[in-house]
């Protein structure tokens, strides 16, 4: 360990690193990202300030001149050229060169040769996207060759195994910084904080079995970005529905269900501080909370480890990227890829669709595991479409095109929409059971769009959102910002929803409301008078 004499610790130092990839590696980019975390440095991706104009490259030329490493990650594909430069040169490798001026330490990390002539080999050259690619076929290689042969190569990769890719940037990161802070000491960044929470991070990099369980988080690539977003609405929905569930529901000897999604995560996290608060209150945890199940990984965790609330995990079978769920047959035990292609125009679920939440079904037609006691749904969903717009919009890493026809499905559809196949399936197993689900969400999913490519549809012509409005229990809780109080109301006029609970301000912008419909109420006053 280095000390400097006024007693500041190399392993106190931040470094800024900048990671760079083709925008086709986004996965990659996210987990290499969190690798670098883990080291307690600054990792710095521009991936929200595409360089398509002077002044955001003048953006991204700064923070490459300001970080202290660049980390270049290169697969099968060039990338898109800066036509305002002439198109000779792909972004990438403008950033490439940027960092080389900056004087940066440098750290390059290239795909597999034979991988990268197979998936060349697949480009299709009638799609814009891979036709664009295969016009750069010089290009590449001469920038690959580049890299290669010069003296800031560090590795091969393989797509096949992102850990080890993950785990080889950490290292490298944590050899260079130790070579920066020899070479210049007063380089970097020195936090405020003691070096107390930097050696929980080091402790968990040398301790292999839990560096495993962190790697396969990484895999989970939406998880951490949905639970970053919109925080501060999640937690006041969170604290208003733990609220509700205390004063309505605790003493019912309700099971608790909560399905995958960010926002039913905190509301997990709220419960389990109430349940610590209650055992310092000396009487039993079990009047808040009789038993607990989830197919979210975090969850299952966080309520384990954080919270001491025995959870079990259901269904059975591989936890799944990207959300971090288990799907069990419906995903064929995790054999089966996520990304299928969407229908938008879907009458009704296929017979091998049906077929397959039928066998979940069949395993646990209430998700009480053969129990007589009451089960409430916790779910959430990636958003709700109550209106002809937004227009939809179409996935940046997909090449599906929005024709009329899908447009005009779209514009019409109403109800909630998920971001991979598996989930949507899950969906319609869970309202099969005609289980109460309370489904909670920050107002900006009500006007999110439908990302084509991406989203799949929850509802179709077989069984409507009307229907699920009119014939399912169910309530809806939304954490907003007070500026959009009036906004929340007219939506929930237009859904006929009551209120479960009076609303309470602690006189923060961030409120929630809970409402529920007819079916939902009957469904509290039935476990009421039982």
């Amino acid at each position: 360990m280095h000390m400097k004499s006024n007693g500041l610790y190399e392993q106190e130092r931040k470094y800024q690193v900048f990671i760079s990839s083709p925008f086709s590696l986004q996965e990659v980019r996210q987990q290499v990202f969190r690798a670098v975390l883990m080291t307690n440095h600054i990792p710095i991706r521009m991936e929200e300030t595409p360089a398509t104009s002077r002044a955001t490259r003048e953006v991204i030329k700064s923070a490459i001149q300001k970080s202290d490493i660049y980390v270049l990650i290169l697969g099968c594909r060039y990338g898109s050229l800066m036509h305002d430069e002439g198109g000779n040169m792909s972004f990438t490798e403008w950033e490439y060169n940027q960092a080389v001026a900056s004087g940066a330490e440098i750290l390059i990390y290239l795909l597999n040769e034979t991988e990268i002539r197979e998936k060349r080999r697949l480009l299709d050259g009638e799609k814009k996207h891979d036709s664009e690619e295969l016009k750069n076929e010089d290009k590449f290689w001469r920038f690959y060759n580049m890299l290669r042969e010069g003296d800031h190569f560090d590795n091969i990769w393989t797509e096949q195994d992102y850990p080890a890719l993950s785990g080889a940037v950490g290292i490298s990161v944590n050899n260079t910084a130790t070579e920066l802070f020899k070479k210049s000491p007063d380089r970097g960044l020195i936090p405020a904080s003691s070096a107390q929470t930097l050696d929980i991070f080091t402790k968990a990099l040398k301790n292999e079995l839990r560096a495993d369980v962190h790697y396969r988080f990484n895999k989970f690539v939406e998880l951490d970005d949905r639970c970053a977003d919109s925080k501060a609405e999640k937690k006041a929905l969170a604290k208003h529905f733990v609220t509700y569930y205390i004063e309505r529901i605790a003493s019912k000897n309700v099971n608790l269900y909560f399905d995958t999604g960010s926002t039913s995560s905190y509301v997990a996290k709220e419960l389990g501080i109430e349940v610590k608060r209650a055992k310092h209150r000396a009487y039993s945890s079990q009047k808040l909370i009789s038993s607990v199940s989830t197919n979210c990984a975090l969850t299952f965790l966080h309520l384990w480890l954080s919270s001491d609330i025995p959870a079990t995990m259901f269904p059975e079978g591989p936890v799944e990227a990207p959300y971090g769920a288990s799907h069990g047959p419906l995903s064929l035990y995790g054999e089966e890829s996520s990304s299928q292609q969407a229908d938008y125009c879907r009458l009704e679920l296929s017979p091998a669709e049906q077929k397959r939440i039928a066998s979940l079904i069949k395993l646990s037609p209430r998700l009480n595991h053969g129990k007589e006691t009451p089960v409430l749904i916790i779910g959430g969903v990636s958003g709700v479409k109550i209106a002809d717009t937004p227009e939809p919009v179409t996935d940046d890493a997909s090449n599906f095109f929005i024709d009329e026809e899908i447009r005009a499905c779209i514009k019409r559809y109403r109800g909630f929409h998920v971001g991979d196949y598996h989930s949507m399936l899950f969906k319609r197993y869970l309202y099969e059971t005609g289980l109460p689900i309370v489904v909670c969400m920050h107002y900006n999913k009500i006007h999110q769009p439908i990302k084509v490519g991406k989203c799949h549809l929850v509802f179709d012509d077989a069984y409507s959102w009307e229907q699920f409005l009119e014939n399912y229990p169910f309530a809806l809780c939304i954490g907003y910002d007070h500026n959009d109080e009036s906004e929340v109301k007219d939506v929930l006029d237009e859904l006929a929803l009551t209120p479960l609970i009076p609303q309470r301000h602690d006189g923060s912008r961030k409120r929630a409301i809970l409402v529920g419909n007819k079916k939902y109420l009957e469904w509290e006053d039935s476990i009421t008078k039982a």
